[in-house]
This record gives structure tokens, C-alpha cells and sequence, in this order.
């Protein structure tokens, strides 16, 4: 699995062909009833095998439920894709913008500020 990190060929996998390599082989239930279940289209989960649609937060959230593997592993996978895919896409042609140079601050002004984001605010009254 290292090897497959560390090669600049390995690309992760889509959501979609998780669930339809790993997934539905173990599942009790055809492509439909695996929708139905859902709560989707056939042509939703169809294009998500096919790998043409991405796992959404709301569609992490149903396959982690009825799958037992949590919204964060599908979220997970499709980060990697994605992330995978913009660095390898074009980037856009655009300059890196300008900072403006930090305040100068003297010891005495950096305490102060330090103070005062560390002090506590007196309570307030509360008054009918």
C-alpha cells in the first residue's frame, strides 16, 4: 500500500468504485434496491458506480448509515480524489496576491496587546 502512496501513477479511487468493488459483491440487494434504500434514483447511484457523480455530504452521510463505515470514510475517499485530481489538473493563471508587511510592534506594545488578550473581562451586571 506504501508503494502505491509514494507512486506518482497510484491515484486514489473514486467513491463510486469502492462501493462497486468492495461494497455491493458483500451486499444482500441489487443496484435498485441499494437506491431505494438510500432514498435515491437508480440513475443517482448509477452515475456514482460509473463513477461521473462524487459523493456528496448528504450521500456520505446515507452510505456511512447503511453501510456501518461513517460519513467520514466516504467524505475521506472523495477528499483524496479530488485532491488528487486538482494537482494534477492546469492550474489557473493566476498571481499570488501581496501581503502587507506585519505591524512593528515594541516590546512594551506586543506585552500590552498580550495583556489584554489574556486578561479576563470584568462580569457584567445584570440588571431588569
Amino acid at each position: 500500500m506504501l508503494k502505491k502512496v509514494i507512486d506518482p501513477e497510484y491515484s486514489p479511487p473514486h467513491p463510486g468504485e469502492v462501493l462497486r468493488e468492495d461494497f455491493l459483491p458483500s451486499i444482500a440487494m441489487s443496484r435498485a434496491a441499494l437506491a431505494r434504500h438510500l432514498g435515491i434514483s437508480s440513475r443517482t447511484l448509477n452515475d456514482m458506480l460509473a463513477e461521473r457523480r462524487p459523493v456528496t455530504f448528504a450521500m456520505a452521510q446515507k452510505l456511512g448509515s447503511a453501510l456501518g463505515t461513517g460519513v467520514r470514510y466516504w467524505i475521506g475517499l472523495q477528499a483524496q480524489h479530488d485532491i488528487w485530481l486538482c494537482e494534477r489538473g492546469e492550474l489557473p493563471r493566476i498571481l499570488p496576491v501581496k501581503w502587507r508587511k506585519k505591524p512593528q510592534f515594541t516590546s512594551d506594545e506586543r506585552a500590552a496587546a498580550d495583556e489584554r488578550a489574556t486578561s479576563t473581562p470584568a462580569p457584567r451586571s445584570t440588571r431588569n
